[in-house]
């Protein structure tokens, strides 16, 4: 289309996530579909014959794009487990830089409602939107068995 530009090497030229998709995000989401997701859920498919909980876990992952601050934790968290794997360094460091964003972004929240007392609605939904950052942090420090960060 004349006029448009498609964003090279960019998995999702349509920009319908927030965190842009590009070579490393593709590879990172491609790595959880294709290697985490079945060693996590394979049992469950096998002996309950039933892909729900799979289907669930893929969906959230693909969901967190559309939040800054728990789609770089779960980036985060797979580059982790794809570096400890592989012993690479280059994902190693895009893990560090992944998880220095999340919790960068974390701490923004944390400011704004830590201190509140959230109530009706909005405010459960901020609470949950919290604890799946934290959660999202949590997941990357222990896929990085980075121990004593997981534990605060």
């Amino acid at each position: 289309m004349p006029g448009t530009a498609i964003q090279k090497g960019n998995s999702d030229p349509f920009g319908t996530s927030v965190i842009v998709v590009d070579s490393t995000v593709s590879k990172l989401l491609g790595f959880n579909r294709n290697c985490l997701l079945p060693s996590i859920h394979g049992r469950e498919i096998e002996e309950a014959k039933t892909t729900s909980y799979a289907t669930s876990y893929w969906q959230d992952s693909i969901a967190a794009l559309q939040d800054e601050c728990q789609g770089y934790g779960y980036l985060a968290q797979f580059a982790g487990i794809l570096a400890s794997i592989t012993l690479d360094r280059k994902m190693m460091m895009t893990a560090m830089s992944f998880k220095q964003r999340a919790s960068q972004l974390l701490r923004v929240r944390l400011g704004k409602h830590g201190n509140m007392q959230l109530q009706g609605r909005r405010g459960r939904a901020q609470t949950t939107e919290l604890c799946w950052s934290i959660y999202s942090l949590l997941a990357a420090d222990v896929a990085a068995q980075n121990y004593s960060a997981a534990v605060v």
